[in-house]
């Protein structure tokens, strides 16, 4: 408690906010105010101005955010409710899904062909390391405690791939969201060296020793 110099009622605010969500994450300082997705509008306004952006924005006309929010000032003022502001109305449109705003606007066979799932990649590279993708996947895993092996989470597992050779040039395994974290740690594994003192140093392929990514 002295070594981080925090005083006791931190210390234990910190573990309890571990205990709650078990993320190194969870002990990072806050900000203080409301978060950035903090709502004030009761259920009846939230639903009235959700009903105005579906029936009267997400149209083919398209029509602009200042009429989107003149129309707003008038629903609210027929149903006798305060009306919201300009910018919770913009923060609520740039909350829309993209493919479902497409699709309300253009049909979902437009935003099908837009959001769908991807085709075949048509890439033709020469050489090694002209492109590396970098890819997240929720691992089919259940991390448990190591002392009363309560469930903590599913880890997540991020990819570096060449995609000429398909070579993993590395890797980073975490309970953490996807983030510029992920991607840092993976960049960082795969240009750093990998000394053969690792425990798995010795891994080996169906084709040989691993050539590139050896942790």
């Amino acid at each position: 408690m002295f070594r981080l110099n925090v005083g006791r009622s931190v210390l234990y605010k910190l573990l309890n906010r571990f205990r709650q969500r078990p993320k190194t994450s969870s002990l990072l300082p806050w900000k203080r105010g409301h978060g950035d997705h903090t709502r004030f509008l009761d259920k009846a306004r939230e639903d009235l101005l959700t009903a105005c952006i579906k029936g009267f924005y997400l149209v083919p006309e398209w029509p602009s955010l200042a009429a989107l929010f003149q129309e707003v000032r008038l629903r609210f003022a027929e149903h006798q409710l305060p009306a919201p502001n300009y910018l919770t109305v913009v923060r609520r449109v740039n909350e829309l899904d993209p493919r479902y705003a497409m699709a309300k606007r253009q049909g979902p066979k437009r935003a099908g062909d837009k959001f769908g799932a991807v085709g075949v990649s048509t890439l033709h590279l020469d050489f090694p390391l002209d492109v590396v993708q970098i890819d997240h996947a929720l691992v089919d895993v259940m991390v448990v405690d190591r002392e009363h092996r309560l469930w903590i989470g599913r880890p997540w597992l991020t990819l570096a791939v060449d995609i000429a050779s398909r070579a993993v040039l590395g890797f980073s395994v975490s309970l953490e969201n996807p983030s510029g974290l992920s991607v840092s740690l993976v960049l960082s594994h795969a240009v750093l060296p990998k000394p053969s003192t690792s425990p798995t140093a010795n891994y080996r392929t169906s084709i040989g020793p691993c050539p590139v990514c050896r942790a």
